[in-house]
């Protein structure tokens, strides 16, 4: 949609409802794009990993990682998949996630190329010889519109 098209529809909005402040415009110019750019393996066991990402914001805008409740589960996600092949299909399992916390910095605000190191625990028992990938996949429950939806998965592979 073009500015004018944004304009026509705020006014609708607007004329319908009698409140402008309930809704907002994002240009599609300026979104964040999240992507996991870096796992490392800190502590193994034989059924559990503990591993330690790097999220960062490579779009263009900024990106809100918390939800409208204090709660942190309608915060971004992060999942963990165990998959035959480093891209991530229908029949990954997934085996583990966690909500990024509440106490993120900058008031749950991830800047364009600014970055965010977080940890989480993996539940391994699922692993075989022929499902040893791990692919961690951002924003999987779609709450955060981005300007690339496609690259959201990183993996890594388990020996």
């Amino acid at each position: 949609m073009n500015r004018f098209t944004y304009i026509i529809f705020f006014l609708l909005f607007f004329t319908l409802t009698g409140n402008a402040s309930t809704y907002y415009f994002v240009e599609s110019d300026s979104l964040p794009d999240f992507v996991i750019t870096d796992i490392e393996v800190i502590k193994r066991k034989k059924n559990v990993a503990c591993i330690k990402y790097t999220l960062k914001n490579e779009g263009t805008g900024d990106g809100n990682v918390l939800g409208i409740n204090n709660s942190s589960k309608d915060n971004l996600t992060i999942r963990a998949y165990l998959s035959g092949d480093k891209k991530l299909n229908r029949g990954d399992l997934l085996i583990d996630g966690t909500f990024l916390p509440n106490n993120f910095p900058n008031d749950g605000v991830l800047k364009p190329d600014q970055t965010f190191v977080g940890e989480m625990k993996i539940d391994l028992r699922l692993k075989t010889k022929f499902i040893n990938i791990l692919i961690l996949n951002v924003d999987d429950l779609g709450k955060i519109k981005e300007s690339n939806e496609a690259n959201n998965f990183f993996p890594i592979i388990f020996y």
